[in-house]
């Protein structure tokens, strides 16, 4: 899959799904964020009425706190690299690397490689 052609917020469902085995419901909140969402029913004005609860933010493409756990986990190494006065980080581990300007989005797409050839490695075609 080219996960570069993916917005963050996608990355950031993709990488959630994997950590979990799936997702409950969510929307895409500020900065790409993945905003975990539940229905809870309610009474407004006499009607029965299904309002939406915000359960939680997970954004490892912008929020270190979200990505650190899976960086060490998955033993991923940061390496910045300075070209022409720009900054780009690398993020590998292994065959798998991808640069980009943001290294929390590089890790989580070279996290996301890891899973795609460990689901092919465990269910051959």
């Amino acid at each position: 899959m080219d996960y570069s052609k993916l917005s963050d917020f996608e990355i950031n469902a993709a990488v959630f799904e994997n950590l979990h085995g799936g997702a409950p419901d969510y929307k895409e909140g500020d900065g790409g964020a993945m905003v975990l969402i539940s229905y809870e029913g309610d009474v407004v004005g006499g009607d029965a009425v299904e309002v939406e609860v915000e359960r939680g933010v997970f954004n490892p493409c912008n929020n270190p706190a979200d990505a650190w756990p899976i960086i060490v986990d998955n033993l991923l190494r940061m390496t910045p690299v300075v070209h022409h006065g720009s900054v780009s980080w690398i993020a590998c581990r292994g065959d798998y690397g991808v640069s980009h300007e943001n290294p929390l989005r590089a890790a989580m797409i070279v996290f996301l490689m890891m899973q795609e050839s460990d689901n092919v490695q465990d269910n051959p075609a």
